[in-house]
């Protein structure tokens, strides 16, 4: 008498191999999906930071161009003073601080009513992990524009041309850098430069 095989059942070790190809193919696309999340992360976070940069690097030049008048400037702070229709003046102080690699362009305003206490607005953050904290602000005026007592200000008939240049190094939302080992290429980097007058 002859037994009967039946063909429809799995072997042990069709079983174990076919969970093994499952845990590759598995592995791989999750890999990817992971990666595809950072990558986008990344982007993400460059285009926030690129918005941030020339959002600021817009400001400050409309406050320079509007400055009356610049009042001191050094490679990490620029002093500006604007004045508003209703007498008050606003003094405007961009300066650099951070320590080691961790470093902010802040904005510090104080408005000065005709008659009254100066009033300190609140500070506000400009611009974050800048990787230049020197360097961020220079000028090209004549030479006889720099007042003896401080030669980091400028006498009223000054007139030139105030640059500004950041480099920003984008950041994740945790925390760490874009840049970590792509170099100065992913750095964002944008300088533009304004006439001024100084009217006092």
């Amino acid at each position: 008498m002859r037994l009967r095989t039946d063909d429809g059942g799995v072997t042990l070790v069709e079983l174990m191999m076919a969970i093994l190809l499952s845990s590759i193919v598995g592995g791989i696309a999750t890999t990817a999906i992971v990666q595809s999340f950072h990558r986008q992360s990344e982007i993400d976070a460059r285009s926030q930071a690129v918005q941030t940069v020339r959002q600021a690097l817009e400001r400050t030049m409309r406050e320079i161009r509007g400055a009356d008048p610049l009042r001191a400037l050094g490679d990490d702070h620029l002093v500006l003073q604007e004045e508003a229709a209703n007498g008050d003046v606003r003094l405007l102080t961009y300066s650099v601080i951070g320590t080691g690699s961790d470093h902010s362009l802040v904005l510090d305003e104080l408005d000065t009513p005709p008659s009254g206490p100066a009033v300190p607005l609140p500070r506000r953050t400009v611009v974050e992990h800048l990787v230049n904290s020197t360097s961020v602000f220079s000028v090209v005026m004549p030479t006889n524009c720099a007042l003896a007592a401080d030669p980091t200000s400028y006498d009223a008939d000054c007139a030139g041309i105030v640059q500004v240049h950041l480099v920003v190094d984008p950041v994740r939302a945790s925390g760490s850098s874009t840049c970590a080992g792509s170099g100065p290429a992913c750095l964002i980097d944008v300088s533009d430069q304004a006439d001024i007058r100084n009217n006092r």
